[in-house]
């Protein structure tokens, strides 16, 4: 009996949760539904039996399935016509569990009417980051449950034995995608006069780059200017377990974003024993600091360089916080929990 209906689009995150479900709860009691016409992208395939919503008679069962839920896991809150059927029939809002994405709440001037209320009135917010939870009862009215919980297995601590990195050069990760929020830019500039300490600068472009392709191409034309052959733009998605190699190699990584963003690369990146920064102003700070986690801030780069680092600690905390018997527990929790 299907209990539990799974809201989701065609994403890297995607089929990885899905093999994370299948591995430790009752699968048949889950149906996973991808709202897109049928394509399998991201290491999803037939076997991971995801239902495809595309067509308006598809979105007319899609209702009934819904009605019949015990639950309704959305995702992220990504195609209006899922928003279309949640106002409709609002029943559905107090049965539902949002699974908090930083592109659904940043930005509040840029979401429609239909979007702010759908925040304002479901009934569970899903998110580790109880400021991202709070961020949304301030701007949206936001009345919901909140349920702290990291969501994806990507998020977790990621084991491997530990060895002091000797690079006498640095390796640099700049950022996480080829979106303009990433300050590619300004920060090659910054660290370009650590050039002689710098071994490799690996720019990841590939992900979210839709919309930023001149952008991608200025990058890559400064970063080749700047640093010559030490510049890896990335501009290939990755399988995880290549990407996860490469951060292996990684001693300092910067994310100068201005809101929450690159959680999973983030906990890889600590699990490694990598210097990470990023701004203080984001809600990522305070979820890793209540963790007791060794960050830098991206305003004094000298840090990084400078000072020393005990990555030791980090590693451990990062272990004991985000463990997958954490997430399974999570998750359990989440799915006993009474829906009113």
């Amino acid at each position: 009996m299907i209990k539990y209906v799974h809201i989701m689009i065609s994403e890297k995150f995607m089929p990885p949760y899905i093999d994370f479900i299948q591995e430790n709860f009752h699968v048949s009691e889950h149906q996973f539904i991808y709202i897109t016409s049928e394509k399998y992208q991201f290491g999803l395939t037939p076997s991971h039996n995801v239902k495809f919503i595309h067509t308006d008679d598809d979105f007319l069962c899609l209702v009934k399935i819904l009605q019949a839920a015990e639950k309704i896991i959305l995702h992220g809150l990504w195609r209006d016509k899922i928003n279309n059927l949640l106002i409709t029939f609002p029943d559905l809002l107090q049965k539902s569990y949002w699974v908090m994405w930083g592109a659904d709440f940043y930005n509040p001037d840029s979401k429609n009417d239909e979007h702010k209320k759908i925040i304002e009135t479901i009934g569970h917010l899903v998110s580790y980051s109880a400021g991202d939870i709070q961020f949304v009862r301030t701007w949206y009215g936001a009345k919901g449950h909140a349920i702290i919980n990291f969501a994806y297995p990507s998020n977790l601590y990621q084991p491997t034995e530990y060895t002091q990195k000797n690079h006498t050069s640095k390796n640099i990760l700049l950022g996480n995608s080829g979106a303009t929020n990433n300050n590619h830019l300004f920060l090659l500039e910054q660290i370009s006069k650590y050039k002689h300490r710098i071994g490799k600068v690996y720019t990841p472009l590939s992900y979210a780059n839709k919309g930023h392709p001149e952008h991608i191409k200025k990058v890559i034309k400064y970063g080749n200017e700047l640093f010559g052959d030490q510049f890896i733009p990335m501009t290939e998605f990755l399988p995880f377990d290549e990407y996860k190699n490469l951060l292996k190699e990684v001693d300092i990584a910067l994310f100068d974003h201005d809101r929450q963003q690159a959680m999973g690369t983030i906990v890889t990146l600590l699990s490694y024993g990598c210097r990470v920064f990023i701004r203080p102003s984001v809600t990522t700070w305070d979820t890793l600091k209540d963790c007791d986690i060794k960050l830098f801030d991206i305003a004094k780069l000298d840090e990084g360089f400078l000072t020393e680092y005990h990555a030791q600690k980090n590693i451990n905390n990062i272990k004991k916080h985000f463990s997958k018997q954490s997430l399974v527990h999570q998750w359990q929790y989440l799915f006993n929990l009474p829906n009113g």
